[in-house]
């Protein structure tokens, strides 16, 4: 196979690795189990009577119920952007953009962008946009 190839195998072994990885990191922990509740033997209570004694009743003042406050909703977190490079034909590109397409619609909180890069010069376009803090994700 030529060098092209196995670097465009190589490529999207990255992507589905980085997407899985993404995956895992945001998904919701586990809940553990909660143990069985058992019941307790149920014990007697002694009773003892009181000395019958009167007290005047009253009635208590009328009080409202407390108002019940709306529960308060978490602000949208910010989308995590993944943006990806490459150099890929168009029918390569066409099936990662339609995997990542897929995968924004599965996820909320993650957007993966897919950027074309002209084949020459892209390691050099690379290695300058990292280097200035502005380069891609993948």
């Amino acid at each position: 196979m030529s060098k092209k190839t196995w670097t465009t195998i190589l490529i999207v072994l990255l992507v589905v690795a980085a997407a899985v990885g993404i995956y895992f990191l945001t998904r919701p922990a586990a809940k553990p189990e909660e143990p069985a509740v058992t019941a307790a033997p149920a014990t007697e209570v002694p009773v003892t009577e009181a000395p019958a004694t009167e007290v005047p009743v009253t009635e208590a003042p009328a009080t409202e119920a407390p108002a019940t406050e709306a529960p308060a909703t978490e602000a949208p977190a910010a989308k995590t952007k993944v943006t990806i490079w490459h150099t890929f034909t168009e029918g390569q590109e066409a099936y990662l953009k339609k995997a990542a397409d897929d995968f924004n619609a599965l996820q909320e909180g993650i957007q993966v962008e897919v950027l074309s890069q002209p084949y020459s010069g892209f390691t050099n376009t690379v290695y300058s946009a990292v280097v200035e803090g502005i380069g891609p994700d993948i």
